[in-house]
């Protein structure tokens, strides 16, 4: 049998199927056929509940679209593919897929109030916002809290364990390695919270807007209520001022909220990647696994490192996505179209990035020696606290003086020592600072942990019970 992944043009569907499977079996042509149909048959069943006796249709009828709905299968998929060859319209085949259903029901009413008073946008967007919600909810978010949930189980394991800082890629000011992690998962834990309460949009009104037809045919019904039930009925929010298309303002937040934590990703693969060159990290091998295919010795941050990628192609993607989309020609053009079938593709490879981030953690160790090493050779980032201490003796040049006194250096304790007491600040200095080591010049870097536990931890406990109440629209 034909492995599919071999034969794929995307590395979505090839290379990472089983990665991006979730993401796969909600956005496929098919999946998105049972969203339309979903929204067909709901709009029907509201409709014949409006209208009541003036169209006809009995409780067997309603039981009969909802058995339509559930019963979608894949060749039931093929049958709408036909139609749409034919016609050359996704949703219009849909909508003849309907009728002849009912008509070979022997509903032949119901058949005549398929798709009335709406258009086809009204069954994309709202069918495209379902699809992003379970997305994010069944697939995005979930891996989003377990890389914060990962992080956050750094930042507490080594909470106070003294790491040097690198500004500019240069020796600075101490830090812990809990602090850094907890940088990383309080900015995660937020934005997991953000996204797990954004409301989804979506709008039913007509051709362009305004009802016309329903308005026309039905001039009694209150359709701006209707309109903002059967949105609501849908477990999304529902738009009333619109063109044709739904204005894209709300699901292009969205999609920055998943952009911005592509860039917090992307950061986080960068800085692994940096303290594993620094030998702060070791990563865990896989015995059966290659890392060159000329250096033996070779242990490569490979998953950061693919992380990276994915997370850059997904952060572009994104943002073409949610800045384009946000217009449209007058009341109507299809530009968006094509560019809306890759939702998918965009959070496909945003969920890569995430997958691959959390597998590169997973597989570090902490090299304390390494790191205190390298503390015991920079004591010239003590230079900090020296010239703070002698401007509160009121040397108000001390800045200057430390600066001509250890710029570009790298100093071991006695260095520093035999630097500074040489020096013309000799006298001002008091005996504290020689005693004073790097590792211990962490501020309040382990207070500032416990700080990020409790507040990214309260905004995770509240994003997980947002996923706890969400219902799949399958």
């Amino acid at each position: 049998m034909k492995d599919p992944s071999l034969s794929n043009l995307s590395p979505v569907d090839g290379r990472y199927r089983e990665q991006t499977e979730e993401v796969r079996t909600l956005c496929s042509e098919q999946a998105m056929m049972k969203y339309r149909l979903l929204v067909e048959t709901r709009y029907l069943e509201a409709l014949g509940r409006e209208l009541g006796g003036r169209m006809g249709l009995t409780g067997d009828d309603l039981e009969f679209l909802r058995r339509l709905n559930a019963g979608f299968t894949e060749e039931d998929a093929k049958e709408v593919k036909a139609y749409e060859e034919k016609l050359g319209h996704d949703v219009v085949a849909i909508v003849e897929y309907m009728k002849y259903r009912c008509r070979r029901a022997g509903r032949a009413t119901l058949s005549g109030y398929v798709h009335f008073g709406i258009t086809s946008e009204d069954v994309n967007n709202l069918s495209y916002s379902l699809m992003l919600r379970d997305i994010v909810m069944k697939a995005f978010l979930p891996s989003l809290i377990e890389l914060a949930e990962e992080l956050e189980k750094g930042a507490r394991k080594h909470r106070s364990l003294p790491m040097l800082g690198h500004t500019h890629g240069e020796p600075a000011s101490p830090t812990t390695v809990g602090k850094e992690f907890a940088n990383y998962f309080v900015r995660l834990a937020k934005l997991c919270l953000k996204i797990s309460q954004f409301q989804y949009p979506g709008k039913l009104t007509g051709t362009v807007g305004n009802f016309n037809s329903l308005h026309y045919c039905f001039p009694d019904v209150d359709w701006v209520a209707f309109s903002r039930s059967f949105v609501g009925s849908l477990g999304l929010r529902a738009e009333l001022l619109t063109t044709q298309v739904l204005p894209h303002d709300g699901v292009s937040e969205l999609l920055e909220m998943v952009r911005a934590a592509d860039a917090i990703v992307q950061g986080l693969d960068v800085d692994m990647w940096l303290y594993c060159s620094l030998g702060y990290f070791r990563l865990r091998h896989d015995a059966r696994q290659v890392g060159s295919s000329a250096m033996p010795h070779k242990v490569n941050p490979i998953e950061f490192e693919n992380s990276e990628g994915n997370a850059a192609l997904a952060s572009q993607v994104l943002g073409l996505l949610s800045t384009r989309l946000m217009t449209s020609r007058m009341q109507r053009d299809l530009s968006d179209s094509t560019l809306k079938r890759n939702y998918g593709v965009a959070l496909a490879h945003s969920l890569l990035a995430v997958k691959g981030a959390l597998a590169g953690l997973r597989k570090l160790d902490v090299d304390q020696d390494r790191m205190n090493e390298d503390l015991e050779r920079h004591y010239e980032v003590l230079g900090e606290a020296l010239q703070h201490r002698l401007r509160m003796k009121g040397r108000g040049s001390a800045f200057e003086e430390v600066l001509k006194l250890l710029r570009g250096r790298s100093l071991t304790r006695d260095e520093f020592a035999e630097v500074v007491k040489g020096s013309s600040v000799a006298a001002e200095v008091d005996g504290s600072i020689f005693s004073l080591r790097p590792s211990e010049y962490c501020g309040l870097a382990a207070k500032l942990v416990d700080l990020a536990l409790q507040e990214g931890g309260e905004a995770l406990r509240l994003a997980r019970g947002s996923l706890d109440n969400y219902r799949p629209t399958f």
